[in-house]
């Protein structure tokens, strides 16, 4: 991940501009963690946030890109980010039920309940 974008992104998940949320990059006010780093690339992908089912998707109308879930490429383009659900580069692995697992910053957020700071932390040792 580009050092630019990374410092940028723990900043905001730190900076308590953000309202957490689940399940979605941004539903009700409240964003994942992938949400915050779409968020605060948008105005340079002139992308929008438009309504989208029960919550919004991100727009990127350059390349007519609609995400509400992971990481539009856009944004993974722009910021070098490894994949569109954060997982965790090679190297860590979680454990359970007798089988290595990868796991990524979407099931930090969503699952394990891990707050935008603990996230904060995983992005500045793993990204």
């Amino acid at each position: 991940m580009k050092a630019e974008y990374k410092a940028k992104w723990i900043a905001a998940l730190r900076s308590g501009d953000y309202e957490q949320g689940h399940g979605q990059l941004t539903k009700d006010g409240k964003f994942c963690c992938l949400g915050v780093l779409a968020d605060i690339v948008k105005d340079e992908l002139n992308a929008v946030w438009v309504e989208w089912g029960n919550g919004y998707a991100y727009h990127t109308p350059a390349v007519s890109e609609q995400e509400a879930a992971v990481l539009p490429i856009s944004v993974i383009n722009l910021v070098g980010m490894p994949n569109p659900s954060g997982t965790l580069p090679s190297g860590y692995e979680a454990r359970g039920g007798g089988r290595q697992l990868s796991i990524g910053l979407t099931a930090l957020n969503d699952d394990e309940g891990l707050t935008f700071d603990q996230i904060a932390d995983v992005v500045d040792y793993f990204f």
